[in-house]
């Protein structure tokens, strides 16, 4: 490695520390001048649910069209929000990110696979805004919002469909169902048979920071089969009965493993518990 070579990836190592610093900064400030209303306790300066660490990746004043309400948008890697100034008496001035005003939220935030961003019809409009079309729960609604110049409109949507194709790619890849679906087909032809699992239900689950949980179970037969079960909101006694249809190779080898997790949006999911069951073990104690 040359001395140009060994001066450039310390530059690069010291700016990537500084952008780090900042981040958490900024994340810090969030903590402390935003007011969350959730079921879930979302700690700015912490993990994802599979994106790692959080970023912000974009922030800045934005007007609701409809309502002409002045807010705050922030873009991070996992979700998008929205804030309102906690006083209705604040000034232009006082709208402003990472100021010492208070803020709290215009909605939940808005997970990255939920949302697009688009230019909006000028005629409809006006200029300088754009659309974020949110889908939840079967239904679409669009949120126009109005910045201060057409590059800041441009460079919202660029930033925030760039962010919503990360989040979708990796929350592809951290899928495991669809990791082993894709190895059914070698598994079901080397199979001598099947293996039904009907996960019933679980009693007493740890709850959560809101006194409740929101349970799920995730099956494990072998290495390389997976399934698992929907989420049962606001509950620790979930009852699922649900079926699961798993290829069995080798009954003497093979173990089953059962894990059950606290279902979160914008941190990693907490694990409540697990057991581990033998076929061959169940096989010789019968019916």
């Amino acid at each position: 490695m040359s001395h140009l070579d060994i001066i450039t990836l310390l530059c690069s190592q010291v700016n990537e520390a500084v952008r780090q610093k900042e981040n958490s900064e900024k994340l810090e400030w969030l903590q402390t001048h935003i007011h969350l209303t959730l079921n879930e306790k979302l700690v700015f300066n912490s993990s994802t649910n599979f994106m790692g660490s959080r970023r912000l990746l974009h922030s800045g004043k934005v007007t609701k069209v409809r309502g002409n309400k002045e807010m705050l948008g922030f873009l991070f890697n996992d979700f998008f929000l929205l804030v309102r100034p906690k006083s209705l008496f604040a000034t232009a001035t006082q709208i402003e990110p990472f100021s010492d005003n208070q803020f709290t939220m215009y909605r939940e935030p808005f997970l990255l696979n939920q949302i697009q961003a688009k230019q909006a019809p000028v005629e409809q409009y006006g200029p300088s805004t754009f659309l974020v079309s949110v889908t939840k729960d079967k239904e679409r609604k669009e949120i126009p919002l109005k910045v201060e110049t057409d590059v800041a409109r441009n460079q919202w949507v660029k930033l925030i469909m760039e962010a919503c194709v990360n989040y979708v790619k990796a929350k592809r890849k951290t899928n495991k169902l669809e990791r082993s679906d894709s190895r059914r087909v070698t598994i079901q032809k080397n199979a001598i048979g099947k293996l039904m699992v009907t996960v019933i239900e679980a009693c007493d689950l740890i709850a959560s920071s809101n006194g409740k949980s929101d349970p799920f179970c995730v099956v494990h037969v072998g290495e390389n089969q997976e399934g698992a079960t929907p989420v049962i909101q606001n509950t620790l006694h979930p009852q699922w009965n649900y079926l699961m249809e798993f290829f069995v190779t080798n009954p003497d080898d093979t173990m089953v493993e059962i894990n059950v997790f606290d279902s979160d949006l914008f941190s990693p999911n907490d694990f409540l518990g697990c057991a581990k069951l033998s076929l061959k073990e169940l096989r010789e104690e019968g019916p």
